[in-house]
């Protein structure tokens, strides 16, 4: 279950994408980044089922290697994602419980190009669908503030502003991450033998400003990272 918010302003080429910091799997909520840099230039925040995470662990690590192609645009980047995405789908659907095939589920991304500055809404479909087809769509984000993925399904009643996000942003945006969690828990009985489901803070910040980006994790150091390490094995 993830939460982002955006901003984008073109006049002033600034562009913020903050993601909250938990991650539910196998009944428990567990601290984790939603938001990635790929081939210094592209930053992504994704949510829905792991099938899309796979995809952009597996870019991560070949980026790197000079021989390798490097995506020319955002189209060419969702376009390897796709192909990555349809065969982890694949071994998602063999392995996983009925429980995690909710056919209401969607993979969709959120990405800023540094370089031509287009900052684009992907959408990769219900992955659980019998319809699936393997395509995805692309349209841009608009101006000022929006908000995705569980924001979309449950309304914040707040009016947003700009300015006070732009002044105090990381109390802003967490403000926004409570305000939504306490919806879910009003709304969403405890998930099957598990943990109630929920989000988290602010995780994953992005800030793209003035031609310099600053990103941040949701974890402060190594420390808060090794607990989770037997968790993905």
């Amino acid at each position: 279950m993830t939460a982002i918010i955006t901003y984008f302003n073109t006049k002033n080429l600034e562009v913020i994408v903050a993601c909250d910091s938990l991650g539910y799997s196998h009944g428990k909520n567990e601290k984790t980044d939603k938001g990635y840099l790929l081939y210094q230039r592209y930053f992504i925040a994704i949510y829905g089922p792991h099938i899309l995470s796979h995809a952009i662990d597996l870019l991560r690590e070949i980026e790197s290697y000079e021989n390798i192609r490097h995506p020319k645009n955002i189209e060419e980047l969702c376009n390897e994602i796709q192909k990555i995405y349809d065969i982890t789908r694949k071994g998602y659907l063999e392995n996983s419980s009925d429980d995690y095939l909710d056919k209401e589920k969607s993979c969709a991304a959120i990405i800023f190009d540094e370089k031509t500055y287009e900052f684009n809404y992907v959408h990769f479909g219900c992955p659980f669908d019998e319809k699936y087809n393997g395509d995805h769509w692309i349209a841009p984000i608009e101006e000022g503030i929006e908000k995705f993925a569980l924001f979309e399904q449950f309304q914040i009643d707040s009016v947003d502003n700009d300015q006070e996000l732009l002044s105090n942003t990381k109390i802003w945006i967490n403000d926004k991450f409570k305000e939504l969690d306490e919806i879910l828990e009003s709304q969403i009985m405890k998930a099957k033998d598990g943990d109630r489901i929920r989000i988290g803070g602010l995780g994953t910040l992005y800030h793209f400003k003035n031609n310099k980006r600053k990103l941040e994790s949701a974890f402060q150091n190594l420390d808060e990272i090794l607990p989770l390490i037997s968790f993905f094995k």
